[in-house]
């Protein structure tokens, strides 16, 4: 009998199982041998489909039944045929389709006795009968002697070996499969990924960076000597044969250009390196990198720079000559995020962590593409404390086995090496990194950057919204930013500043936060800074989405006692270019008349700060100025709050990686903890032809890429819930049926979505500001 994978609109078409097999196992091996797995791929991908030979899968590919198992067999026979040796492949060629599952006897159990995935009939009843078929196609099992997937009993470490493996294949089978219908729907092949070229795209910065040092000539010089002692230790550490780094690094001095500059120093260094990536937290600072990256590298082929986020692919491609051409780049662009196939990728915490400890296919095929790179975490203060053991391991595994180069960079550094000893109970190296510049170099740049001094307000002098709004608008200053800890409170000052400006003067107020959806905050960006820039008056209050690398500078900014980390931010947005010399900019910390914080441990952390700043002495607490203030302030925090294993989250995640239970640990790892939904919001006149377009047809692929930027995350509402009055499900059109989405909505008649602070969120639907979207 002859045996097929995949169909066609013609029989003759149809693409041979064998053929299937063989390319699969090709390029799988070609993904695993960058970790030394490379027989181990072939093998996954020769045994994968390996149910696909029974006569039910044959069956179903003409039309006759369903919920057919043919994942199960390839996990036997790797069992079978190669026994303990064979355990990784035995996991990820039963999760090719389901996802991982777990790495624990009573499944291999199931695994051995052949029981079907629930809800699923096996492809044949005996495993005689697949496996004659296999050898009459010609096929037959390559030897293993080692299996590179070593149990070291250090489970965060030994799951992503398998997650690794996994990758090769899933991301291999993904890519066959896609090729094979491409061919036989005649459609675009994807194209090879242009070739990172250290050499070239360092010559590229370099010039780049001298054009942006002749345009800015009158730079004070102490900002332009910052820049350039930064610069240069950055490319000292890239020559060193260290593979984890830290950069402490002021906010202003060029650490973006700096961190660019030594990943491709590092890869002239080591030829191995294919590829860059870099990490971000917030949408804001990913899509300002991207374009500053994209400048940097306008000569080289088309997907050199690719981004990969919620909104990836929502705006045109520049420079294309067509809509045709916008359209296939576009497209191209998409195809290369989602397998990371690119020199240069840029993405947010939530897709690159998230991926690190996921269990679907679609979420690890890009980990192959990890390996042999450089990762380059800017803002690394933002990640979650909860999280930080776990990931830090992950991490560390990376940069042993993988020969991945990892740099944390941020100018509040994180105390991550007093987690060294509890990250050894789940790796072997732990977490040492070395930092890129000496304490000397560290304590000159920051002291070279005093741009700013803060004022502290005593914890019972509470201000009202009224209070703070008079202080934002006196003093002598045109403009003024204040970040308040809740989206809720963030529009009650907005309303406060509006209600002392008569209607000509309130076209000076700007409201910043993630009720507003994606275009609305890019459109109102553009404002500030050209507002900023003229020297025009600029009143802007906003939630914790502004703080980290947004390129935007006010002589004064007011914050609400917050985490020390988030103050510093703050400050980060003012007097950014030393523009007040000989003057300082001003960062007022003060206490809200009702102070609100968001969920987790925010309020704590807060309250840590305070007591550690009344600790502080004079100078210290004016200008915060000294790295090893910070360095110390994270120690006292781990101390205080015994963080981060105090959290019920670590605690979730130990339990599972213990039970080596990928399902559970990819649920319970999570930066964003709320369950959040897409509401389509009515900005402008594109937001509005979406809502009625998805009525006509559906929603479909296209139709959400595009509402990505029209759209308002909220979390999803639990019966009972007021936002549920404003939300209608969106349509989905299924043959002759009418379906409604779980996922997406459109805002009903009676929402109301404000041009100046976005969407009025009934009560109930404050939460903490640091969504990706």
């Amino acid at each position: 009998m002859k045996c097929f994978a995949h169909t066609a609109r013609h029989r003759e078409d149809w693409e041979p199982l064998k053929t299937h097999l063989l390319n699969v196992a090709v390029r799988a091996r070609q993904f695993a041998s960058a970790f030394g797995a490379g027989v181990e791929g072939y093998i996954a991908g020769l045994l994968h489909d390996l149910g696909k030979y029974g006569i039910r899968f044959q069956e179903r590919l003409h039309g006759k039944g369903r919920h057919i198992d043919h994942w199960t067999a390839g996990a036997w026979a790797a069992i079978k045929q190669y026994g303990k040796t064979g355990r990784c492949l035995a996991l990820v060629a039963q999760g090719h389709h389901l996802g991982l599952q777990q790495d624990h006897k009573s499944f291999l159990d199931k695994i051995c006795t052949r029981t079907p995935s629930p809800g699923t009939t096996l492809s044949a009843d005996s495993m005689n009968e697949l496996l004659q078929q296999f050898a009459e196609d010609g096929l037959s099992w390559p030897a293993l002697q080692k299996s590179f997937y070593n149990r070291t009993g250090k489970s965060c470490s030994d799951m992503l070996d398998v997650r690794m493996l996994f990758s090769a294949l899933v991301d291999a089978d993904y890519l066959e499969t896609e090729k094979f219908i491409n061919t036989v729907e005649v459609k675009p092949q994807r194209m090879a990924a242009p070739l990172l070229q250290a050499p070239q795209a360092f010559d590229a910065l370099t010039r780049h960076i001298a054009k942006l040092n002749t345009k800015h000539g009158n730079l004070r010089s102490d900002v332009a000597v910052m820049r350039a002692t930064l610069l240069e230790s950055c490319l000292a550490a890239a020559k060193t044969s260290q593979k984890a780094f830290t950069l402490s690094a002021p906010t202003g001095s060029g650490k973006t250009l700096s961190m660019l500059a030594f990943a491709l120093q590092h890869a002239i260094e080591n030829p191995d390196i294919s590829r860059i990536i870099v990490v971000l937290p917030f949408l804001n600072i990913v899509e300002q990198t991207a374009l500053v990256y994209r400048e940097v590298f306008k000569g080289f082929p088309n997907g050199y720079v690719i981004e990969h986020h919620s909104l990836a692919g929502t705006r045109s491609t520049e420079g294309r000559d067509n809509d045709e051409d916008q359209e296939s780049a576009a497209y191209r662009e998409r195809l290369a995020a989602e397998n990371w196939d690119a020199p240069v990728i840029i993405t947010t915490s939530v897709q690159f962590f998230e991926s690190i400890f996921a269990n679907r296919p679609s979420a690890c095929r890009k980990l192959h593409n990890v390996a042999r790179s450089i990762v380059l975490f800017d803002e690394a203060q933002t990640l979650p404390s909860e999280l930080a053991i776990h990931t830090l391991t992950a991490l560390s595994r990376l940069v042993e086995r993988y020969q991945t180069t990892v740099v944390f960079a941020t100018a509040t550094q994180p105390a991550f090496s007093a987690l060294h000893q509890e990250t050894l109970k789940w790796c072997a190296q732990g977490w040492s990194p070395s930092s890129m510049l000496t304490r000397e170099t560290e304590t000159q740049l920051f002291g070279n950057a005093r741009r700013v001094r803060f004022e502290w307000g005593a914890k019972d002098d509470r201000l009202s919204w009224e209070a703070v709004a008079d202080r934002m608008l006196g003093g002598g200053h045109k403009q003024a930013l204040c970040v308040i800890n809740t989206k809720k409170q963030a529009h009650e000052l907005t309303a406060c500043l509006c209600s002392k400006m008569s209607p000509e003067e309130r076209d000076s107020v700007f409201h910043f936060s993630t009720d507003m959806c994606p275009q609305h905050r890019r459109d109102r960006l553009t404002e500030i800074k050209a507002r900023l820039d003229a020297h025009q008056p600029c009143y802007l209050v906003a939630t914790q989405c502004i703080e980290a690398g947004v390129d935007i500078s006010f002589p004064v900014v007011f914050r609400a006692w917050a985490p020390l980390e988030a103050i510093i931010q703050t400050a980060g947005r003012c007097n950014r270019n030393n523009e007040l010399f000989p003057e300082k900019g001003i960062c007022h910390v003060f206490t809200p008349i009702e102070e609100k914080f968001p969920m987790g441990f925010y309020g704590s952390v807060t309250a840590v700060t305070r007591s550690y700043v009344e600790s502080l002495d004079e100078e210290a607490k004016v200008y915060l100025d000294d790295p090893s203030v910070i360095e110390t302030y994270y120690t006292r925090l781990y101390d205080v709050l015994n963080q981060p294993t105090s959290a019920k989250k670590f605690k979730d995640i130990c339990e599972a990686l213990e039970g080596s239970d990928f399902i559970t640990v990819a649920e319970k790892y999570r930066l964003i903890e709320q369950d959040m939904v897409n509401l389509v919001v009515p900005y402008g006149e594109e937001g509005r032809q979406l809502m009625e377009a998805v009525h006509k047809i559906g929603l479909n692929a296209d139709w959400s890429r595009k509402a990505q930027l029209y759209s308002v995350a909220v979390r999803r509402p639990r019966p009972g819930d007021p936002i549920r009055d404003i939300m209608e499900p969106a349509p989905i059109f299924k043959r002759s049926e009418r379906l409604e989405s779980e996922d997406w909505f459109l805002c009903t008649a009676n929402a109301k979505y404000d041009e100046l602070t976005g969407l009025e969120v009934p009560h109930g639907n404050d939460f903490c500001d640091f969504c990706e979207v």
